[in-house]
């Protein structure tokens, strides 16, 4: 099992984007539970099943494989980054 992390910015609020994505049940793209979310991609020409969690600081993203190759690793991060737009500046919705 390989874990990748991804660095939260201060306003990010995971539980937020937990709730968005698991309001709709008939989702067939991702699994919301246990306050973590799964979804499969395709990096380095195979299926990848991620598995979205976080700790005090970070996204932890499980690859439920042994160590993907470097090229791998930056597609991963790259998808994760881009799907909950972590570069996004928040801080005007949030009133810091």
């Amino acid at each position: 099992m390989s874990q990748l992390f991804l660095p939260k910015l201060p306003d990010f609020s995971f539980t937020e984007c937990l709730w968005f994505l698991n309001r709709n049940y008939d989702d067939c793209l991702h699994i919301v539970q246990d306050k973590q979310v799964s979804r499969a991609i395709v990096a380095g020409g195979k299926v990848v099943v991620l598995t979205v969690t976080e700790n005090e600081g970070s996204l932890v993203i499980d690859t439920g494989e042994s160590d993907p190759d470097g090229n791998d690793k930056a597609t991963i991060l790259r998808y994760v980054w881009e799907w909950f737009d972590l570069n996004r500046d928040i801080s005007p919705f949030t009133g810091n």
